[in-house]
C-alpha cells in the first residue's frame, strides 16, 4: 500500500512575507536627534551624580577605600540607568506633543491662506 504524501511546500520554496510601511512620519525617539542627545545627557548626569552620591554615602559610613569605590560604581551604574529611563519617559511624552503642535501650526497657516484668498476674491 502506498502512503499518501502531503503536498506541503517546503520552507525554502515559500516567498518571504514583506511588510508594507506606511507613509506616516516617524514618531520614534530614534528619529529625533535632539531627543537622543538629551537622553544621553540625562544618562551622563545621572551616572555622575550617582557616582558622587554613592561615594559620599559610603564615606559617611566610614567604609574603607575599596568599598567606597565599589559603592560609587554601583550607585553610578544604577543612577545612569535611572537617568536613561527618566529621559525616555520624558521624551516619549514630548515627541507626540511636538508633532501635534506642528500640525496645529500647519493648520493655522493653511487657515490663514484660505482666509486671505476669501478676502481677495470677495473684494
Amino acid at each position: 500500500m502506498a502512503k499518501a504524501q502531503s503536498k506541503k511546500p517546503s520552507k525554502d520554496s515559500q516567498e518571504p512575507k514583506t511588510s508594507k510601511k506606511s507613509d506616516a512620519p516617524e514618531s520614534s525617539l530614534a528619529a529625533q536627534p535632539w531627543a537622543m542627545a538629551s537622553i544621553s545627557r540625562y544618562r551622563a548626569r545621572g551616572g555622575l551624580l550617582g557616582f558622587i552620591f554613592g561615594a559620599v554615602v559610603a564615606w559617611q559610613a566610614h567604609s574603607d577605600l575599596a568599598m567606597i569605590g565599589i559603592w560609587a560604581i554601583v550607585a553610578g551604574i544604577v543612577c545612569r540607568l535611572l537617568g536613561w529611563w527618566i529621559g525616555i519617559i520624558i521624551w516619549e511624552a514630548a515627541v507626540p506633543a511636538e508633532a501635534i503642535g506642528r500640525q496645529r501650526e500647519v493648520f493655522e497657516e493653511w487657515q490663514a491662506k484660505i482666509d486671505e484668498r476669501r478676502k481677495q476674491s470677495g473684494e
